[in-house]
């Protein structure tokens, strides 16, 4: 139990702690908003995010749509897709948050309908300055989807552990 007194890291003293969560710093970049951007099928489209959220660093580049980090460490790296229209069934849709333009750091996969709404977290270690995040889109329609949703369903974000 707290007894009110402020606590500061000189009067912290711990060998481990166990954490059910892992929180992130205020330290970080999110952006949102790719509303009615079109995906073709058959191939990899990068989100073009219009909207910042916060960037405490300014490592968002609105000319190639990625987060560019600028201080190395561990980040949780955030992505979601939000599909204005609706998939047919038996057709495949899918995002990747990939670091540095090609390795895939998180992912979410459906099928057919279901699972207009696609979201993936992961935290990423060993950050380098300098690493680039970017979010694609691929799905196998015949025709395009469109990206729809708000700052809460189409996003990526880029937060410093």
């Amino acid at each position: 139990m707290h007894s009110g007194d402020d606590i500061s890291p000189e009067t912290v003293s711990a060998i481990r702690v166990k954490a059910d969560t892992v929180v992130a710093t205020d330290v970080g970049t999110t952006v949102w908003d790719a509303y009615g951007q079109s995906v073709p099928s058959g191939s990899s489209t990068t989100i073009e995010f219009q909207n910042v959220e916060i960037d405490q660093r300014s490592q968002w580049s609105s000319s190639n749509y990625t987060i560019e980090v600028t201080e190395p460490g561990n980040y949780l790296v955030s992505g979601g897709i939000f599909l204005r229209d609706q998939p047919s069934s038996g057709t495949n849709h899918w995002f990747t948050v990939r670091r540095n333009g090609n390795v895939g750091v998180a992912q979410a996969f459906a099928e057919g309908p279901n699972d207009w709404q696609l979201q993936a977290s992961r935290p990423v270690l060993d950050v380098d300055s300098g690493d680039s995040f970017h979010l694609e889109v691929e799905q196998y329609e015949g025709s395009p989807l469109r990206i729809g949703g708000s700052r809460v369903s189409t996003y990526l974000s880029v937060v410093q552990l």
